[in-house]
Formats: C-alpha cells, sequence, structure tokens
C-alpha cells in the first residue's frame, strides 16, 4: 500500500470513528438531530442560491460591459 492509499484508509477509518463517537455522545435524540441538519442544509441551500445568483449577475455585468465597450 502506497502513502496516498494509507493517508486515505487512515481519514477513512478516522471519520467513521468520528461519525460513531458523534451518534454515541450525540445531546440530542436522532430526530431532533436530523430535523436540525434538514433546517441547516435548507439555509446553506438558500444563501448558496443568493451567491450563485450573484455570481451570475456580476458575469452578466461584465458581459455587457465588454460587449459595449
Amino acid at each position: 500500500m502506497n502513502q496516498a492509499q494509507q493517508n486515505i484508509a487512515l481519514l477513512t477509518s478516522g471519520l467513521a470513528l468520528g461519525v460513531i463517537a458523534g451518534i454515541l455522545l450525540a445531546p440530542q435524540s436522532g430526530r431532533d438531530t436530523r430535523d436540525e441538519l434538514r433546517q441547516r442544509a435548507v439555509s446553506a441551500s438558500s444563501v448558496g442560491r443568493d451567491y450563485l445568483q450573484r455570481i451570475r449577475n456580476r458575469g452578466a455585468d461584465d458581459v455587457a460591459e465588454l460587449t459595449e465597450g
């Protein structure tokens, strides 16, 4: 196994252990955790859409400026 494969294996193992520890030590129920994650995902999605729209608008402005001048 080369160094890159070892690093990937260690990363995967660490992630799995972290998930297991998080589940075992969670301060709230699974349902509450899923609801919170869902709310955060919706919020992040909204922020991402807004950011993407600003990028598109800026790109359209840049294209308009280039075609005018």
